[in-house]
């Protein structure tokens, strides 16, 4: 099943609807096969939406000093609006 969030083309684990996993299963998902919908998933499970984890992330941001980073989704999927600078990550 395609997560609509999860753009075409983009790397997916094929995770159904109903299975279950830990947080430390998503994660390995996420960071080994560059599993999109795990890093949506995640994003709705801590903070109910994609969105929502996006906002979070904003903020966490520039609690920790980030200068010019705006993050739109929880995967990193391209968007205009979505955007770090080699000094933000390094920070993050």
């Amino acid at each position: 099943m395609r997560d609509k969030n999860v753009k075409s083309g983009y790397t997916i684990a094929d995770i159904q609807e109903g299975e279950t996993f830990t947080v430390k299963e998503l994660l390995n998902v996420l960071m080994l096969q560059s599993a999109n919908e795990a890093a949506n998933i995640l994003a709705e499970h801590i903070s109910g939406s994609t969105e929502g984890f996006s906002k979070l992330m904003n903020q966490k941001a520039k609690e920790i000093g980030c200068l010019d980073s705006n993050f739109v989704n929880a995967n990193g999927a391209h968007s205009e609006e979505h955007y770090s600078t080699a000094y933000d990550l390094a920070m993050i």
